[in-house]
């Protein structure tokens, strides 16, 4: 059964219906997260809440932090399969317009404290054309603590992976429950690995986990 499933990742890997990203779109995504923390004029978008989405809360190091849920990562990949990379200022401007969704609803508690208040359902995301969007190197911050608990360091890393469409995969949202199953990743990224070994394709696939793999 587990061959099986991870021979389904493979060939999903493999698949034309599959949506890409073009390489050149992946590497100017990857910059974009590399300024976006270090600017410290933006915020740093954290998937892990406690009834809290939108609100802004300043880090252990000083930075704004925004807790969300899976939103902005659908946005991220929305916009870049679409061959665009915002720059920084582009980003604080679409953040101001409500453009990138932290949640997909805010419950009346939130919305009072909220800072960001766009929703998913009024922004560009993956959801719109029927893809389910999960990550292929987990993103969850490990621990109870409070996201102003956890060392810049750690916030960072967790940043980049969140928000990278290259550390994403998309599948039909009738299908979902696959990507919760690691034999379907270890299967797409092996051919993904294979793929991009063979042509000079997008290897959208995180480093580290191409080298995992190999």
């Amino acid at each position: 059964m587990r061959q099986a499933i991870f021979d389904l990742g493979a060939q999903w890997a493999a698949n034309p219906a599959r949506p890409r990203i073009p390489e050149q779109t992946l590497s100017a995504w990857t910059q974009l997260i590399a300024d976006w923390v270090k600017d410290t004029r933006l915020p740093l978008l954290v998937r892990k809440t406690q009834a809290d989405r939108g609100a802004c809360i300043i880090g252990s190091e000083g930075r704004t932090l925004v807790p969300t849920d899976n939103s902005p990562a659908q946005w991220a990949f929305a916009f870049a399969y679409t061959g665009r990379c915002p720059h920084v200022d582009e980003v604080i401007s679409l953040l101001e317009r409500g453009e990138i969704p932290i949640a997909m609803a805010l419950k009346t508690l939130e919305r009072e404290h909220a800072v960001y208040k766009d929703v998913r359902s009024r922004c560009l995301g993956t959801s719109d054309n029927g893809w389910k969007l999960a990550h292929i190197d987990g993103v969850a911050l490990g621990g109870r603590g409070r996201i102003e608990t956890y060392p810049f360091s750690v916030i960072a890393a967790h940043f980049a992976r969140f928000m990278s469409p290259k550390n994403m995969l998309v599948v039909p949202a009738e299908f979902s429950g696959l990507t919760e199953v690691s034999a379907f990743i270890e299967g797409y990224c092996s051919a993904m690995v294979i793929r991009s070994s063979d042509s000079s394709g997008s290897n959208q696939i995180p480093d580290g986990i191409a080298r995992k793999t190999r």
